[in-house]
């Protein structure tokens, strides 16, 4: 009987080891359309975020961190078992993120969709998540936000009409909490419309007509670029002049397409969850066959 139930654990362990192996190794069922830039932060270390965070995307080129003279850099984080880099942590201006240059297929009035996860403390009115263009004339700015702000809160375009708030009364997702925010773009849709969602429901819309986003401007996490020259990220002690406010929250993962996400794709990647790390298949491996030699072991001396 004891050697049955030793053959029967053995089995056991073989068989979990293999489906935590595989799970491990495993893609996610995420739904791309055109993916450029794909950044996560599951895997990095506690304490001082990395100098450069890297772009698993289409688009050739990681994201370095430009930080304010003086002042700390962001911190990765868990929250609610979470992983994320808490950027402006201390000051409104504080650091960023600057990426590749954004190609020509989500300048002018071309599709695109944007998707981060987000924690933001206390959300304030403006506080851009994701940009790449930049602030300064009607429909030529590019840039997704988490703030209350009633016009430019969710999506700053430029020029009030272009401008979309995640509640035209004003207001935003809940503070405190993880969220998947998401922007799409279709010059398609009727004269051109812009959508936001939150947790896979859309939350607000704007048949705003024909956008211009400037060319040849990089990526930016947390923050834009500003509108008088040299246009640098608003970052202070950086050049750029006048800003925007920049996201003042955690993000653990940033996704960007030049195509449009449906209603049934966000609700889809949204169900998928956060991207979280899972233990190497060898660390699995490794501790699996130490069970088993132990249960060996233990056989061998009861018989």
């Amino acid at each position: 009987m004891k050697r049955r139930i030793a053959g029967g654990l053995l089995v056991a362990v073989a068989a979990l080891t293999i489906s935590l192996s595989l799970s491990s190794t495993a893609p996610a069922a995420l739904v791309d359309k055109g993916l450029l830039i794909d950044v996560r932060v599951d895997l990095l270390p506690l304490g001082d975020a990395p100098a450069t965070l890297a772009n698993t995307g289409s688009v050739v080129g990681d994201f370095s961190l430009v930080n304010q003279p003086g002042m700390p850099p962001p911190q990765v984080e868990d929250i609610a078992g979470i992983r994320g880099i808490h950027i402006n942590k201390d000051a409104a201006w504080q650091n960023i993120y600057e990426g590749p240059v954004a190609p020509s297929s989500v300048a002018g009035n071309n599709a695109r969709s944007i998707e981060v996860w987000a924690y933001n403390p206390a959300v304030a009115g403006e506080e851009m998540l994701v940009a790449w263009a930049r602030r300064g004339a009607t429909g030529r700015n590019m840039s997704f936000g988490y703030g209350t702000h009633e016009s430019f809160g969710a999506v700053g375009h430029w020029g009030g009409g272009p401008d979309v708030g995640w509640n035209d009364a004003g207001g935003a997702p809940a503070g405190g909490e993880w969220h998947h925010l998401v922007y799409t773009y279709d010059p398609t849709d009727g004269p051109g419309t812009t959508r936001v969602y939150s947790d896979g429901v859309e939350e607000n819309f704007d048949a705003n007509g024909a956008l211009d986003a400037y060319d040849g401007f990089t990526f930016l996490i947390g923050g834009q670029h500003a509108n008088n020259a040299p246009f640098g990220p608003t970052v202070e002690g950086q050049p750029g002049g006048l800003g925007g406010g920049n996201y003042r929250g955690l993000f653990a993962s940033v996704r960007i397409h030049d195509g449009v996400l449906s209603p049934d794709d966000i609700a889809n990647n949204f169900a998928e969850g956060v991207p979280l790390a899972i233990p190497e298949p060898s660390t699995l491996v490794l501790s699996a066959l130490g069970l088993l030699g132990l249960l060996a072991v233990r056989r061998r001396r009861r018989m």
